[in-house]
C-alpha cells in the first residue's frame, strides 16, 4: 500500500493547479522542485474509503536576505493536506491543499504598545506564512 500512496502523490501534477498559480502569482519567481511524503503518515477512513495524509512541498524562490544586497535562491518547504481515494485498487488525489494567501491569511495579532512596535513574523519569501 506504501508504494501505491507515494506513487499516486509524485504522480500529482503541482504546477498545473490552481493554488499553483495563485501561489506563483504571490511569490513571483517560486519554482517546485520536489514532493517529499512518508506514507505512514497516511491513514485510512474505512467509511469513505480514502487516505488522508500530508507531504511537502519543496520549492525556491528569489529572496533578499539582507537589505541592500542581491536577490538570492533561497530553498523552502511547504506543507500539503493530500486525500486520496481508492478506485479498482488504485489510488488517486482527491485534493491537493498548500499554501494560498487569499486562504490561508492569519488574523491580524493586537500590539501592546508597551511592547515596542509591531514585529513580522519571517522574512523574504517566509514573510507571514505562519
Amino acid at each position: 500500500m506504501a508504494d501505491r500512496i507515494v506513487k499516486a502523490v509524485l504522480g500529482y501534477r503541482v504546477e498545473s493547479s490552481e493554488q499553483w498559480l495563485m501561489l506563483s502569482k504571490n511569490m513571483p519567481g517560486v519554482s517546485y522542485f520536489a514532493t517529499d511524503l512518508d506514507p505512514r503518515s497516511f491513514e485510512k477512513d474505512e467509511t469513505q474509503g480514502t487516505w488522508l495524509g500530508r507531504a511537502e512541498l519543496l520549492l525556491k524562490a528569489p529572496a533578499a536576505l539582507r537589505p541592500g544586497q542581491a536577490m538570492q535562491e533561497v530553498s523552502f518547504t511547504l506543507p500539503i493536506k493530500v486525500l486520496l481515494s481508492g478506485q479498482g485498487g488504485a489510488l488517486s488525489v482527491v485534493a491537493f491543499d498548500f499554501y494560498s494567501a487569499g486562504e490561508s491569511e492569519a488574523p491580524r495579532s493586537y500590539d501592546d504598545p508597551d511592547d515596542g512596535p509591531p514585529k513580522t513574523l519571517g522574512w523574504g519569501p517566509f514573510e507571514n506564512l505562519i
